[in-house]
C-alpha cells in the first residue's frame, strides 16, 4: 500500500540572471532545475539518500528497490508512507534482504521500431531537458505501443522512476526496451537486470565495464543511439 502524502512539484523555475557578451549586459531568467533530498528507509535502516527531482517519489522510491533487489513487485513492499515535505520514505518489507542479479536465458534483439519510437519521445518531445538541459531523461517502449517517460536530475533516479511506474501499473518489463539519455555504468547493466529489462539502450556512451556486466548477464547494450543507428558490443 502506497501512502504518499507529498504533491509532486514543478521540475524547474525560472531564476534572475545576467548575461555577458564581452562588455555587454543583458537581464536573463533562464529555468533551472529543482533539486530534492528524500531518505528512504525501512525500520531503523536506512536504505538510500536521493538527490532527486521533487516529482514521482513513490514510484522512485519502489524503483530503486527493484533495481537494488529487494522487491520484484510493488504487493513486496507492504507498506510505503511518504511525508508530506516529501523528506522522508519509510518502507515495510517481508524482511529486509537484496537478491542477486540473475542472467538472462539469452540476448534479445535490438527491436528498431521500439528503439525509434524511444528515441522519438525522449530526444524529440517536450520536456524538461529542453527547457532546461538539467535533466536525465529514460523511456521503457512496449510492444504494445504503451511507453512510460520518466526525467529527473539524476540519471539512475530517472531509471528507478519507469522502473517504479512499471509496478504500479503492472507492466511486464520483458517485453520492451529501455532508452536513457545517460551514460550507462555496470551500476545501470546491474539495476536493469534485476528489473527484468532485457535491452538498454543509450544516447550516450557505456564504460567499459558496462559492456563486460552486459555480456556477463546476457542483457543487451546499445550506445550512441539517435533512433536510427546505433553501436552494439561485439558478441
Amino acid at each position: 500500500m502506497v501512502n504518499n502524502a507529498f504533491s509532486d512539484r514543478a521540475l524547474y523555475k525560472p531564476v534572475p540572471c545576467c548575461r555577458h557578451t564581452g562588455t555587454a549586459r543583458a537581464d536573463v531568467a533562464p529555468c533551472l532545475t529543482a533539486e530534492h533530498i528524500l531518505t528512504l528507509s525501512a525500520g531503523q535502516t536506512r536504505l538510500q539518500r536521493f538527490t532527486c527531482s521533487p516529482a514521482q517519489l513513490a514510484e522512485l522510491c519502489l524503483g530503486w528497490l527493484c533495481a537494488e533487489g529487494y522487491i520484484t513487485a510493488a504487493e513486496d513492499a507492504e507498506e510505503l508512507q511518504i511525508s508530506a515535505d516529501g523528506s522522508t520514505a519509510a518502507v515495510v518489507l517481508n524482511g529486509l534482504r537484496q537478491r542477486s542479479a540473475a542472467p538472462f536465458s539469452a540476448l534479445a534483439d535490438v527491436d528498431e521500431a521500439l528503439c525509434a519510437r524511444a528515441a522519438d519521445i525522449l530526444l524529440k518531445g517536450d520536456s524538461t531537458y529542453t527547457k532546461t538541459r538539467g535533466t536525465h531523461g529514460c523511456v521503457y517502449a512496449a510492444p504494445d505501443g504503451s511507453s512510460i517517460f520518466c526525467e529527473d536530475i539524476g540519471r539512475n533516479n530517472a531509471m528507478d522512476k519507469v522502473v517504479g511506474s512499471l509496478l504500479l501499473q503492472g507492466k511486464p518489463a520483458g517485453e520492451g526496451l529501455l532508452f536513457s539519455s545517460g551514460r550507462v555504468t555496470a551500476d545501470i547493466v546491474r539495476k536493469a537486470v534485476r528489473a527484468g529489462i532485457p535491452v538498454l539502450v543509450t544516447k550516450a556512451t557505456v564504460t567499459a565495464d558496462a559492456v563486460a556486466a552486459a555480456a556477463q548477464y546476457r542483457l543487451r547494450l546499445a550506445f550512441f543511439a539517435d533512433g536510427e543507428t546505433y553501436v552494439l558490443p561485439a558478441d
